[in-house]
């Protein structure tokens, strides 16, 4: 028997390669879905919440020099409050910050508010009672 091979031809390939094209990226989203999880947008201010976590902190930390401390108590008290409003409403970031400051600073009017009651108790219990003075003073 005679084989005979089927004659040789050049292998055909897939052809010219199909013209380049830079990459488009991704196209915007469909209608009806929000922005991308994970974009930052601009920072929210949390300047409020600083302020009052601040006037918190100084207020119960000189809270012995009363006629700082009371201003400073009732400012974070404040500003702590509608802190926590504008984060509520997405206005601004910083709650936790703004909760710290609002807590510390009914503290440090409370701790204040008692100091300054003692004081005004011992002062008049020692004016109507002098011979009381005198005996603590001999000790």
């Amino acid at each position: 028997m005679n084989y005979n091979p089927p004659p040789q031809q050049p292998p055909q390939g897939y052809g010219p390669p199909p013209p380049q094209q830079p990459p488009q990226g991704y196209g915007p989203p469909p209608p009806g879905y929000g922005p991308p999880q994970g974009m930052p947008g601009a920072p929210l201010p949390k300047g409020m919440a600083i302020a009052s976590l601040v006037l918190g902190i100084v207020s119960l930390v000189i809270c012995f020099i009363w006629y700082v401390a009371i201003p400073c108590g009732v400012i974070a008290i404040i500003l702590g409050a509608l802190s926590i409003s504008k984060c509520n409403k997405g206005q601004a970031a910083g709650k936790g910050m703004a909760v710290a400051g609002l807590v510390m600073g009914i503290i440090g009017v409370v701790v204040i508010g008692i100091l300054v009651i003692i004081g005004v108790s011992a002062l008049s219990y020692f004016q109507s009672h002098p011979e009381a003075l005198r005996q603590y003073q001999t000790r």
